[in-house]
């Protein structure tokens, strides 16, 4: 544990009990999880199947298995009990329960036949993340599906009203529900309730079980759901020995189900719950925490909570830039432009670099610029949406689309106060993504037909913290824009010269013709008149 830091050290020595570790971004949260384990088994003298610890994806799971592996090497992978949520459920149903089940891995199947199935799905799966108790009767008088409803369903895109939406919605839900039952089916969020009811409804089970569980481990506690979080009460029943890491300003995922308030609710079930903090970041520079710590100021004085910091040692004269555009298309040049210079003039790979966007709409429109810019390898470039970018880590990350209405994604009138703190934390999880080189591109327009004003986000960050170019600017860098990489060999470009040049022959001699189809056509005329 040498190369642990004080507040790392602290947590991972800590003592039995409720434990909460709010990780900050890049501080090493699987690191502190992974010593956590080797620390109760080999100081402790834990057996390592009486701890079980929770991830939310099967990577992270394998990654946490060959991190721990290594730090008990007198241990087999068979003596480590680390699930994700949905794996540990489907076992424990299948040794516990009713074991005759398939699981419904895909449900666009069901959906598609339905009309705007995409948003039917989306509420289902929301709503069915949102509870413990699956209500199908007066859904539309139900608090957790009313929520499902508006979360997934924009009225002002749409020729019917949320009345009418929410009624589709429960049309819907129950007929799937129906159809898993008579097909013998369970979706993901299934196993987790019916496990939890199993464990409920049989006490005998729930004590035998409860009492070979010692330790409960929970990597990203901040997105746990309900039925999540009630999964974890109930497996803690005999040995309430909790250590959960997790950071409530990356807590994004509200929209699909996780407990904004999850923190709260678990002070509230357990009476003694000790925090640690870990704030030193071991990805980014101080530059980039300087944009990232005026977010989580603001953030920190919205929730009215300890206003936590982050710091690094990581030292880089790379300064922040806000990029002001003048158009969509030109925001899509200078990024394009960038990339090429970071490559060129800072040897920065074209896999190390990331443009983050807040929709898939916008990614798709910018993928397709990209290729017929035809200068940058697509296939290498890291185009990905902020949510799926959570946990990854680049040296150049661009932030697209900083734009009122897009980023904040908001309803007109920005009523919704939890969905702009998310909003703010996701804004937060961007910039964290970058190491060491960080652009932020907004889009100001004003006109006849089209009108864009940059996020009120940027607002948030002190003017030092930022260089601020405007599309002038970017105007005088092409004069001397340096001559594209040839991304293609000699072989391709001998190739794609050929290509050209009987192109280029092709049309000349339609032309030809044309000019002579058209000279004959006159002279007829002229010999007829």
């Amino acid at each position: 544990m040498e190369h642990l830091n004080q507040e790392q050290k602290a947590a991972v020595t800590c003592d039995n009990g409720v434990n909460v570790v709010y990780s900050g971004a890049g501080t090493g949260k699987t690191t502190v999880i992974a010593e956590r384990f080797a620390y109760l088994v080999n100081e402790k003298g834990v057996n390592p199947q009486s701890i079980l610890a929770f991830t939310f994806t099967d990577k992270a799971a394998s990654e946490m298995r060959q991190r721990i592996i290594k730090l008990i090497p007198q241990k087999s992978l068979q003596d480590l009990h680390i699930y994700t949520f949905h794996s540990f459920a489907n076992r424990f149903l299948q040794k516990h329960g009713k074991s005759d089940f398939a699981i419904l891995r895909d449900s666009n199947r069901f959906f598609s036949d339905y009309e705007m199935g995409d948003q039917l799905q989306t509420v289902v799966e929301i709503y069915k993340n949102k509870v413990v108790d699956l209500e199908l009767d007066n859904l539309e008088y139900n608090s957790a599906f009313r929520d499902a409803c508006t979360d997934t369903f924009n009225e002002d895109f749409s020729t019917i009203s949320n009345g009418q939406f929410r009624k589709r919605a429960a049309t819907a839900l129950r007929a799937y529900q129906n159809y898993l039952i008579t097909n013998n089916l369970f979706d993901f969020s299934d196993l987790i309730i019916e496990t939890c009811h199993l464990l409920k409804g049989n006490s005998e089970l729930l004590q035998a079980f409860t009492e070979s569980v010692h330790y409960i481990l929970v990597d990203e506690f901040q997105d746990t759901n309900l039925a999540q979080y009630e999964l974890v009460k109930l497996l803690a029943t005999t040995h309430p020995n909790l250590f959960l890491v997790g950071d409530s300003n990356q807590m994004i995922y509200g929209w699909r189900g996780a407990v904004v308030e999850i923190f709260e609710l678990l002070k509230n079930d357990f009476q003694t719950v000790k925090e640690f903090y870990t704030t030193q970041n071991y990805r980014s520079s101080q530059a980039v925490l300087a944009v990232a710590n005026d977010v989580l100021t603001a953030i920190a004085r919205k929730e009215r909570k300890a206003l936590v910091l982050l710091h690094s040692s990581i030292d880089s004269k790379a300064v922040p830039v806000h990029y002001k555009a003048n158009s969509l298309k030109n925001q899509d040049q200078w990024i394009i432009y960038q990339m090429k210079q970071l490559h060129l003039n800072n040897g920065v790979p074209y896999d190390q670099m990331a443009v983050l966007f807040r929709k898939n709409k916008h990614l798709d429109a910018f993928s397709q610029t990209v290729l017929e810019d035809g200068d940058l390898p697509l296939a290498k470039l890291n185009l990905l949406t902020i949510h799926a970018a959570k946990g990854l880590e680049f040296e150049a990350v661009f932030v697209y689309g900083l734009v009122e209405r897009a980023f904040p994604s908001l309803h007109w009138d920005g009523s919704d106060k939890h969905k702009l703190l998310e909003e703010m934390k996701l804004f937060y999880v961007a910039i964290t993504r970058a190491k060491q080189f960080l652009f932020l591109v907004s889009v100001s327009v004003e006109s006849f037909n089209a009108y864009y004003e940059p996020s009120r986000f940027l607002k948030l960050i002190e003017k030092e913290h930022l260089q601020t170019q405007k599309a002038a600017y970017f105007k005088e860098q092409l004069k001397t824009q340096p001559k594209p990489v040839n991304l293609y060999t000699e072989t391709e470009n001998a190739e794609n010269l050929q290509k050209a040049t009987d192109s280029k022959k092709w049309i000349i001699l339609g032309a030809i013709l044309l000019i002579i189809v058209i000279i004959t056509a006159v002279l007829k005329l002229f010999v007829e008149n």
